[in-house]
């Protein structure tokens, strides 16, 4: 994860620790529901091993750690975009002749610091590291009942339709644990993933099963095979996803706290929010065709941009804002 800052590096290792937690959990999962009623519990959602309860323990048990990580980018924010907010404005003051005695003066300014106490920056790392969790937990649940209905369909069909990987396993395999098997398989590269890419990975799975029945490779060696380069091409896919849930959220935490340490400068009157501004900076390389266009579009600094806030708009957003203070 070297594409990382510290930060992000710090909350990805404990998403992907989170994962792994569950990892265990999700095979156990399959091959219950699959061994019980695999048709009910992937249609209907109903849950006889309490599976969603136990993830949301799981996930819930990182909480703290997600708020930890996210309060202190918020707070180290807060106080960067202070001294820059600082600078700017001792500057303006300079320039427009401010009296010394105002409150305003170019010296009080400098000498104003982020309040890293204010009960906001809990706030927000509550209700975001609450997020997670729940954004977490439902994805997680998505993806393993799209398996389930995916391991039992196939083990039905799979004469019929030929699928290469449940024909490996009925040949490896006792005929009863064909489904219990794809479950397994599929179970564990579901862990950590979006539906879509936990069905990435079972096709995948599905070609490499097909590519070395073509090649006449069967029974346990090729099993193993198909089971070694699925988990590896999970593993790739679950990292890729926890950079991108990384980024998002410190980006994120560390808009906001940008944002709260200009509110607290113009709380204390060191410059009129009403004439304030503030302006759309996207990302210097790389910028998407979402935020390219908003590029220093400026808004009120009490109102947000339509499309939303700053590294709020989509995932992996990079994009910022400048304030322009307008001192009179």
């Amino acid at each position: 994860m070297a594409d990382l800052n510290r930060r992000e590096r710090q909350l990805a290792d404990v998403i992907e620790q989170c994962w792994g937690e569950l990892q265990e959990l999700t095979g156990t999962l399959v091959q219950e529901s699959l061994e019980e009623n695999p048709f009910a519990t992937a249609a209907t959602g109903q849950d006889p091993s309490n599976y969603d309860l136990r993830v949301g323990v799981i996930v819930a048990s990182y909480q703290s750690q997600f708020a930890e990580i996210m309060l202190d980018q918020y707070d180290d924010s807060g106080s960067y975009s202070m001294r820059e907010f600082t600078q700017q404005l001792s500057q303006e003051y300079k320039r427009f002749n401010k009296a010394e005695s105002d409150i305003s003066s170019s010296r009080a300014v400098l000498e104003l610091k982020f309040d890293r106490t204010s009960p906001t920056a809990k706030k927000y790392a509550q209700e975001q590291s609450a997020a997670m969790v729940s954004f977490i937990s439902n994805s997680e649940r998505e993806a393993v009942r799209d398996l389930i209905g995916r391991a039992f369909a196939e083990q039905r069909t799979y004469q019929q339709t030929g699928r290469a990987l449940a024909t490996l396993l009925a040949e490896t395999v006792p005929q009863g644990d064909v489904a219990a098997r794809l479950g397994s398989v599929y179970g564990v590269n579901a862990n950590g993933l979006f539906p879509r890419y936990a069905n990435a990975v079972a096709n995948y799975a599905e070609k490499t099963a097909a590519n070395l029945a073509a090649d006449g490779v069967t029974g346990s060696k090729a099993l193993k095979i198909v089971q070694e380069k699925s988990n590896r091409y999970a593993t790739k896919l679950r990292r890729s996803r926890a950079k991108m849930i990384a980024r998002t959220e410190i980006m994120q935490a560390n808009n906001s706290g940008r944002l709260a340490a200009a509110q607290q400068a113009a709380k204390k009157g060191l410059f009129d929010p009403s004439r304030a501004k503030r302006q759309w900076l996207s990302a210097p390389q790389d910028s998407c065709y979402i935020c390219n266009p908003l590029n220093g579009v400026v808004v009120d600094f009490n109102k947000t941009w339509i499309e939303g806030e700053p590294a709020f708009v989509h995932p992996n957003c990079r994009c910022t804002w400048i304030l322009l203070p307008n001192v009179p």
